[in-house]
């Protein structure tokens, strides 16, 4: 997650959801849930994403 956050931190990169559910779902990963951003961040060249603060909560296990 941090690796994406950081490639995201140009002028004009979108912050999309689907990237951001990648970054997560690493082996040993059964299920994410995703509490924000609530749609795509669409940017425009002369926007830049900022990431002050995220958390990852370890749910437990489905088995």
């Amino acid at each position: 997650l941090q690796k994406y956050i950081a490639s995201q931190t140009r002028l004009g990169r979108d912050i999309r959801r689907s990237a951001i559910f990648a970054a997560l779902h690493v082996e040993g990963v059964q299920r994410v849930e995703l509490a924000s951003p609530l749609a795509d961040m669409v940017l425009n060249k002369t926007q830049a994403a900022s990431c002050t603060q995220w958390s990852v909560t370890n749910g437990g296990t489905d088995e």
